[in-house]
C-alpha cells in the first residue's frame, strides 16, 4: 500500500460519509493522517469539518451515546487552541465551568 494509498483510502472514509461519530472507535480516524509527513494538515481540517457537521448547540447536538461523556469530551478537547509543536496535534481549550454550589468531598 504505502502512505499515499493509506491516506487516500482514509480520506475516502470521510468523503463517502462512511465515518460514524456515534461509533466510538471511529473518533480516532482523523488523527491517523498525523502519522504521515505532509498529510498532518488533514487531521486539523477533518476535525474542524467534523465539529461543524456533527456538533451543535441543539438538544441533539452530540452524536451517539453520551452516557459516559466520550462524545462531548472529544469535542471539548478539539476546540481551537494555540499552535501545537508535537507530531500529533490535539488542541486543548480550557473551559470555565460555573456551578451553583461547590463540590464537597467527604472523608467518611
Amino acid at each position: 500500500g504505502g502512505q499515499r494509498k493509506f491516506c487516500d483510502k482514509l480520506q475516502m472514509v470521510f468523503d463517502k460519509g462512511l465515518y460514524d461519530p456515534a461509533n466510538e472507535p471511529d473518533i480516532a480516524y482523523p488523527y491517523l493522517f498525523s502519522y504521515f509527513k505532509g498529510d498532518e494538515w488533514r487531521t486539523q481540517k477533518t476535525v474542524n469539518d467534523l465539529l461543524t457537521k456533527y456538533y451543535t448547540a441543539r438538544p441533539d447536538g452530540i452524536p451517539g451515546n453520551e452516557d459516559t461523556g466520550t462524545m462531548s469530551a472529544w469535542a471539548i478537547f478539539r476546540l481551537p487552541a494555540p499552535r501545537c509543536r508535537s507530531r500529533v496535534c490535539i488542541p486543548i481549550t480550557l473551559a470555565i465551568l460555573h456551578t451553583r454550589s461547590p463540590l464537597r468531598c467527604s472523608t467518611r
